[in-house]
């Protein structure tokens, strides 16, 4: 988990609460994030804020609920990427 470690304690403490709400492991929010990230990059050539990235990956996992078994989250984000895309 390089990219929490290396984030400020504020970030992080924000990012430890909204994971912490949600089934998912910590290799799931990484592994999301890497592919929001790459998504935004390849496909639309823009980056976003830590705040959007929390938030877009937040929704997605709240779209889960509670089912079982969980589906893959990144495949999830990547899902609703290629269908709703991201707003600014």
């Amino acid at each position: 988990m390089d990219w929490l470690t290396q984030m400020e304690s504020k970030e992080k403490k924000k990012w430890e609460d909204m994971m912490s709400h949600h089934p998912f492991s910590f290799e799931d929010w990484e592994d999301s994030r890497k592919r929001l990230l790459t998504l935004l990059g390849r496909e639309e050539n823009r980056m976003v804020d830590e705040a959007s990235l929390r938030a877009y990956l937040d929704c997605c996992a709240e779209s889960v609920g509670s089912v079982h078994p969980l589906p893959d989250l990144a495949d999830l984000v990547e899902e609703f990427f290629k269908k709703y895309g991201m707003d600014a």
